[in-house]
């Protein structure tokens, strides 16, 4: 089963991998092509394709460990979430709501 997060991972990291690392990985994750598909177009065998596979997925796991973007990028989504909740279309912004919105802000601030 293919991991979902280094598809993420690919999206913020995938050009510090070597060409080749590159194109076997989008090949894999974006085109959903198989093993033996992406071992024609990359002129190496199926197992080979699986073993820059697990390489270039460890690499892009140790970008992420040493910078954070994902995990950066997650949080502030999650609280852009939260902000997107707390306004609605016609909302008069009450003390409470204006600090919430402040709040979070904030976070996102602090984050980026």
């Amino acid at each position: 089963m293919k991991d979902f997060n280094i598809s993420l991972l690919l999206d913020f990291y995938g050009n510090l991998l070597s060409e080749k690392q590159l194109l076997i990985m989008e090949n894999y994750y974006q085109e959903d092509l198989s093993l033996s598909e992406i071992g024609e177009i990359a002129g190496m065998t199926r197992q080979g394709v699986y073993d820059n596979i697990r390489r270039a997925g460890n690499e892009l796991k140790q970008y992420e460990n040493k910078l954070g973007l994902l995990a950066k990028f997650m949080d502030i989504t999650a609280s852009a979430d939260k902000i997107a909740a707390v306004i609605k279309p016609g909302l008069v912004i009450d003390d409470v709501k204006y600090g919430e919105i402040s709040k979070l802000l904030d976070i996102i601030r602090n984050k980026a």
